[in-house]
């Protein structure tokens, strides 16, 4: 490979003196464009934009020892700023937001003494589940959009924040993730369906000039309308003023296997026939943590919004929320949506079996573990 004053030397006799220096020009850019750039950045104080260019150019020059410098040097500046973020977010409860910033700083620091302390009061919540629905009730009155999709959201112990789970259109599975800090019965007993959705899209047709990427000619392609979409979102089951007005009890952890294999503590009992379809939008409940059972006082007669089952895998710090195998379906004499839980089949098994064996346990087949009923108390 030419070194830069090789290139110039042959250059030099064949190119006019501006056209040279303008080359000469590139080629420095060309080498170091990321850094100056992240140099700006740095006067600005914009330290997280420059830790990225600084970043950049180290690992396009990794020799060039003085690129190091500068982002290990403007690293120590965003760990600072991330930390002390992510302490604020922590004290709002704002959990997803503070396990972000958890783990970009770590990565900026990994020997952090407190950081890594830190790191065993994080625990994921993955939520998983299947619903079935019929397609010509959903898709009926929106055959003019394109892109209909449904999904579920979550309430969660994070403040102010929902979890989103899309449902796959041909399996129905969905699956959440959140995360939560010192996990506690408390926590886990937020979560319940808030809503199920109609997500769509609808195009406005604008002119103008819509620029799409070069073509192997090198030239541009234009067309003069653009098709700009909207998404739209139409809550088809909405529970109002969802709340866990108490929830009593604590998590023995002594009592839980201490291997790390996937633990299965609460199993919900449906106390209504499966004839029953939930219907109701003002809902309230309280949990109760009662030895080998969960306990559930609320004010409606089933209570398929709640998990099915809550496993708990110890080791690798995560919890994993079942809903098992719900049902919607539209009742054209109330105009309203009804929601229910079935018995699991064994398509529902096998899918959660590749969930569980995939992402969670690997030994599904082998796992023998207690299960703690899950129980709605009787209506007073």
């Amino acid at each position: 490979m030419f070194k830069k004053f090789q290139l110039f030397s042959l250059l030099k006799n064949i190119l006019p003196i501006s056209s040279l220096a303008l080359l000469g020009g590139l080629l420095i850019v060309s080498c170091s464009y990321e850094y100056h750039l992240g140099q700006g950045y740095e006067k600005e104080g914009r330290f997280e934009e420059s830790y990225e260019e600084y970043q950049i150019a180290y690992h396009k020059f990794p020799s060039r020892g003085r690129y190091k410098v500068a982002r290990d040097r403007v690293a120590l500046k965003v760990f600072d700023d991330l930390k002390e973020a992510y302490h604020n977010a922590l004290a709002k409860k704002e959990f997803r937001s503070a396990h972000f910033l958890f783990t970009r700083a770590l990565s900026l620091k990994p020997d952090d003494k407190e950081l890594l302390a830190e790191k065993y009061f994080w625990f994921s919540v993955l939520i998983v589940g299947k619903l079935s629905f019929d397609s010509n009730q959903i898709g009926g009155g929106f055959k003019q959009y394109d892109h209909i999709k449904l999904s579920i959201d979550f309430q969660s112990p994070n403040q102010g924040k929902s979890v989103k789970a899309s449902i796959n259109e041909k399996s129905g599975v969905f699956i959440g993730e959140d995360f939560i800090y010192k996990p506690s019965f408390g926590f886990l007993s937020f979560y319940a369906i808030e809503s199920i959705d109609i997500d769509y899209y609808s195009y406005q047709v604008k002119t103008g000039e819509l620029k799409a990427p070069t073509t192997s000619s090198g030239k541009k392609k234009t067309t003069p309308l653009v098709l700009v979409p909207t998404k739209h979102n139409i809550p088809i089951i909405k529970l109002n003023n969802l709340r866990v007005s108490q929830a009593k009890g604590f998590f023995d952890w002594s009592n839980y296997n201490q291997q790390g294999d996937i633990l299965p503590i609460l199993a919900y009992d449906l106390v209504a026939p499966p004839k029953d379809w939930f219907f109701s939008t003002e809902v309230n409940y309280q949990a109760k943590l009662d030895n080998d059972k969960i306990l559930i006082s609320t004010n409606t007669k089933s209570i398929p919004f709640l998990p099915k089952e809550l496993y708990i895998n110890k080791k690798n710090q995560f919890f994993l929320l079942n809903f098992g195998n719900l049902s919607i379906q539209q009742f054209r004499d109330f105009g309203v949506w009804g929601l229910k839980r079935k018995p699991t089949d064994a398509a529902v098994k096998e899918a959660f079996k590749t969930v569980f064996s995939n992402i969670f346990f690997k030994k599904f087949d082998k796992y023998n573990g207690i299960v703690l009923t899950y129980e709605k108390e009787p209506n007073l």
